[in-house]
């Protein structure tokens, strides 16, 4: 089964427990068999990257640079993908 599971951040760029919670889901999926991917934001660089990790394919993509309240901001994450 394709499973797609979103966070905030990769776990180890930023640990949190919201991203080790979804870091820890996607990896024990993949171990199952199943072909995940985790979608995050990157940090530290507006260059998107697509990479391999304990069998999860990991996708981080730039925070477009828009104000919390603009109303572009809704579709900005799925331009970048």
């Amino acid at each position: 089964m394709r499973i797609v599971v979103t966070a905030h951040h990769w776990f180890p760029d930023v640990p949190s427990g919201g991203s080790r919670l979804a870091w820890g889901h996607a990896a024990g999926l993949a171990r199952e068999g199943h072909e995940v991917y985790l979608v995050t934001e990157a940090v530290g660089t507006s260059e998107e990257k697509l990479f391999d990790a304990d069998g999860v394919r990991v996708l981080q993509y730039a925070k477009a640079p828009l104000r919390s309240l603009d109303p572009r901001r809704a579709v900005s994450h799925q331009l970048a993908v």
